[in-house]
C-alpha cells in the first residue's frame, strides 16, 4: 500500500494530568502517516485523487488542540478516527504524538505514543423469526449506521428460509451487510449484542427463535477463534440463507481459511445436497411419557446376581415379572417372539468399548431400542471360603469382564476362561468347588453363591460403568429419549463413508459414537452403527433420517432413547 508520511507538526496544547500542563500549555509534535494507494493521483497527476496534505496538517491541529486530554494517547486516538473519517481514500492512519516537555524528574529526549487504526470491510449475517421481522432487520441496519465508527456500504435483499437446527420454531427473514468499520472486532460484537438486546433479543435456547440475530461473518481476511468469537464464522459455507445474499452483494469477496469466494461456496454447497426420501417410518411411531408396565414382563441374559439383573431392576423395580434365560440372543429372541414385553441387554462399556455382537442381534431381530440404564460396574474376584488370594490360578468370568479386570489378569499370571455372564462364573465356581478357581463378578453374586471375596475394585478403571438398552417390539418411543441410534451399509468406494457422514454434519447433529461390524455379505464390507444426539420429532433429525435411507444401501433406525 502506497504512503504518505508528514512528520513533526508542532503544535501547542494544554493536555497532561497536572494542573500546570492544563493551564500553561506545551509544544507537542505530531507525525502522521497514511496508507492509500496512489496509482490513480500518479496517473493522472490531479489532487482531488490524493488527499491534500495542508488540509491533513490543519485538520490534525484543529483536532488536537479543541479538546484538553489527561493523555497524549487520547489526543493522538482523535487525530487518528478525525483523518479516517474524513477522507475515504485513506485506509489506514498511523499517527505519533510526541511530548519532548513532559514532567519527568530525568533527561530524556522525548515521550511519545503511535497509535495505528485502519478502516476493516465487515460482512454481518442478519437474521429474525419473531415479530416484524423485516421492522428488526431494519433497525439493525439503522442502528449500525448511527455509530460514527460504522458506514454501512451495502445491504443484500432479505429471503425467507426455513429455520436451521432442532427446534421447531418460524421461518426466518435473512440477510447480509457490508459495512465498514473502524472497530476491532470484539468492540463490533459489543455492538451487536447491545443493538440484539434493543430488540429483546434474549439467548436462551441454542438455535432457538429470537426477534434479532446479528453474526460477524468475515472481518477483512481475519482469522479470529477465542472461546467468545470466531472468525469466519464457522457455519457459513453450509448455509444457504448466508451464501445467497452474500454472493449478492459480494460475489468474489474471499474466505481465508477455505480459500474460497462467496460464488464458489455457495456452488459447493449446492452440489453437497442429498437425496432424500419423504417419509421414514418412525415418523408413524406414537408418542409416550413413560412405559407401560402393568402385568408386563422383563427378560435379561444370566442367573441371579448377574449386572443385567442388578441394570433390569434399577429401571423396572419391582413392577414388572422378571425372567431369565442363557444368551444376549435368547433374550432378543423372547422380546421378538412376544415372549417377553421388554429385553435388557448390555451395549457398551467405559473401560472395554461396545459388547461385541450385540447390535448386530438386534439389527436382525426387528426389536427397537426404547430406553438406557447405566450402571457402574465394581468387580469382584469371588473364590471359595477355604481358598485365599495365593491359591487363585484360573478365573472365569464374561469375555467384556475379562477385558476390564484384564490389567490384574496379566499382573498375577492369571489363566483366563470366558462365560456366558459374570454370574454364570460364580455359579461355576461355586458348582465345582476348586481352590484354584475364581470368578470375576459382582459382590451380590458372592453373596447369592456363598463365596468369599478375595479382593474388591479389581477392574482397571475405577470409573467403570456399562450401558444397557430396553428393548421393545412396539414401535413407540419415550417423550424424554433424545439420543437415535441407526445402522446402515454404504457401498465399497472411497469415500463413501465420508459422504454419509455430511449428512450427520451438515444437520448439526452431534454424533457420540460410531461402531463398524462385517456385514458377513461381501468381503470388506460394513455395517456401521452410529448414535446422535437428538429427538424424533426434530426438524433436523427428520431430516437427516430420511437422507440416511435414501444415500446408504440400507438404512434400519435401531431405537431411540
Amino acid at each position: 500500500m502506497d504512503k504518505i508520511r508528514i512528520e513533526q507538526i508542532k503544535v501547542f496544547a494544554h493536555h497532561g494530568v497536572l494542573e500546570e500542563e492544563k493551564e500553561n500549555g506545551q509544544d507537542f509534535f505530531i507525525s502522521i502517516e497514511m496508507e492509500l494507494n496512489l496509482k490513480y493521483a500518479g496517473v493522472s497527476d490531479k489532487l482531488e485523487k490524493t488527499v491534500n496534505y495542508a488540509d491533513v496538517t490543519l485538520l490534525a491541529k484543529e483536532v488536537f488542540t479543541e479538546t484538553v486530554y489527561n493523555t497524549i494517547e487520547a489526543a493522538a486516538e482523535a487525530v487518528v478516527e478525525a483523518v479516517l473519517s474524513k477522507y475515504d481514500i485513506v485506509r489506514t492512519v498511523t499517527v505519533i504524538v510526541s511530548k519532548p516537555h513532559a514532567p519527568i524528574d530525568a533527561e530524556f529526549w522525548d515521550v511519545n505514543v503511535t497509535i495505528t487504526r485502519s478502516k476493516h470491510i465487515v460482512y454481518l449475517g442478519i437474521g429474525s423469526n419473531l415479530g416484524d421481522k423485516r421492522g428488526y432487520l431494519n433497525m439493525a441496519v439503522e442502528e449500525l449506521g448511527k455509530d460514527e465508527s460504522i458506514s454501512s456500504l451495502k445491504v443484500s435483499e432479505y429471503i425467507e428460509t426455513e429455520p436451521y437446527g432442532p427446534v421447531e420454531q418460524p421461518d426466518f427473514l435473512n440477510g447480509v451487510v457490508e459495512i465498514e468499520t473502524t472497530l476491532e472486532p470484539m468492540e463490533l460484537l459489543t455492538i451487536i449484542h447491545d443493538i440484539e438486546q434493543e430488540a429483546g433479543r434474549e439467548r436462551i435456547i441454542h438455535w432457538g427463535p429470537r426477534t434479532l440475530d446479528i453474526d460477524i461473518l468475515l472481518y477483512d481476511d481475519k482469522i479470529i477463534n477465542t472461546s467468545d468469537l470466531t472468525i469466519p464464522h464457522p457455519e457459513m459455507h453450509k448455509r444457504d440463507f448466508v451464501l445467497k445474499p452474500l454472493v449478492e452483494i459480494a460475489p468474489y469477496v474471499y474466505h481465508p481459511i477455505l480459500m474460497k469466494t462467496a460464488v464458489q461456496m455457495l456452488e459447493d454447497l449446492k452440489n453437497s445436497g442429498y437425496a432424500s426420501v419423504e417419509k421414514i417410518e418412525t415418523e408413524d411411531y406414537s408418542e409416550q411419557e413413560r412405559l407401560d408396565l402393568d402385568g408386563k414382563s422383563v427378560v435379561y441374559a444370566g442367573v441371579p446376581g448377574a449386572y443385567a439383573e442388578e441394570a433390569a431392576f434399577k429401571y423396572f423395580g419391582d413392577q414388572v415379572e422378571y425372567k431369565n434365560v442363557k444368551k444376549f440372543d435368547d433374550v432378543v429372541k423372547a422380546v421378538a417372539n412376544g415372549d417377553a414385553d421388554y429385553g435388557v441387554i448390555p451395549i457398551e462399556n467405559s473401560s472395554a468399548g461396545f459388547v461385541i455382537g450385540n447390535y448386530d442381534i438386534i439389527r436382525t431381530s426387528g426389536v427397537k431400542i426404547i430406553a438406557q440404564v447405566t450402571i457402574d460396574i465394581n468387580h469382584c474376584l469371588l473364590g471359595m471360603n477355604e481358598a485365599v488370594l495365593s491359591d487363585i490360578t484360573k478365573v472365569y468370568s464374561h469375555p467384556q469382564g475379562l477385558m476390564q479386570c484384564k490389567e490384574y489378569i496379566d499382573e498375577n499370571g492369571l489363566k483366563t476362561e470366558s462365560v456366558s455372564n459374570t454370574a454364570r462364573a460364580a455359579q461355576r465356581v461355586r458348582d465345582e468347588g476348586l481352590r484354584n478357581q475364581a470368578a470375576i463378578s459382582s459382590a451380590r453374586a458372592a453373596e447369592i453363591y456363598g463365596l468369599k471375596i478375595l479382593e474388591r475394585n479389581i477392574n482397571f478403571s475405577s470409573d467403570n460403568a456399562t450401558k444397557f438398552v430396553i428393548l421393545t417390539r412396539e414401535e413407540v418411543f419415550l417423550s424424554d429419549a433424545v439420543n437415535v441410534s441407526v445402522c446402515f451399509t454404504t457401498q465399497h468406494k472411497v469415500g463413501a463413508l465420508y459422504d454419509v457422514m455430511g449428512i450427520i454434519d451438515v444437520n448439526q447433529l452431534n454424533m457420540t459414537s460410531i461402531e463398524s461390524r462385517p456385514s458377513l455379505k461381501h468381503k470388506w464390507e460394513y455395517w456401521f452403527y452410529v448414535t446422535f444426539e437428538g429427538k424424533l420429532t426434530d426438524r433436523n433429525v427428520i431430516k437427516a433420517l430420511r437422507e440416511l435411507k435414501a444415500n446408504t444401501d440400507e438404512m434400519i433406525i435401531l431405537g431411540t432413547y
